[in-house]
């Protein structure tokens, strides 16, 4: 069967979702590996430390507020830097935040709501893609099968 026969079939819709569906739960499948091994990846070269909040704060830490912190290396050496606190740290002046290898502060790796909405989403944006391609493959072989004809 041609492909121009093939998009006219009106039982094309059918066999275009599964397509579809299946583009998109391998196109999720693989970003959630990529995204996986990316954190993974990240971890193995980040490490997360306890710092102390430098400011005196009598009644707790609170949300969303930037601070001034301090940890020890692991160098032995003291260093600072700031971080905005997402936590309500009740009478806490104690903060976990992620590092480098060179003690700079970075952002948390991904973690799983993270991976699995990177995953949706992409599996999501796959099953549209892939299906605007067909029905609009369709309209296209349709609209030149009706002007040859």
């Amino acid at each position: 069967m041609s492909p121009r026969r093939f998009f006219l079939r009106e039982d094309v819709r059918l066999p275009g979702i599964v397509i579809a569906a299946l583009a998109g739960c391998a196109a999720a499948l693989l970003t959630s590996g990529s995204l996986s091994r990316q954190a993974d990846s990240y971890v193995a070269a980040h490490r997360q430390v306890e710092a102390e909040v430098m400011e005196n704060h009598s009644r707790g830490v609170p949300k969303g507020v930037v601070v001034d912190i301090a940890w020890t290396g692991l160098d032995g050496q003291r260093h600072t830097g700031t971080a905005r606190l997402s936590l309500d740290h009740a009478a806490d002046t104690r903060v976990w935040v992620w590092v480098d290898a060179h003690e700079r502060i970075t952002p948390a790796p991904n973690g799983r709501p993270e991976i699995v909405l990177g995953s949706m989403v992409t599996g999501t944006g796959t099953v549209l893609a892939v299906w605007l391609a067909i029905l609009l493959g369709r309209r296209l072989v349709r609209g030149r099968t009706e002007r040859s004809g």
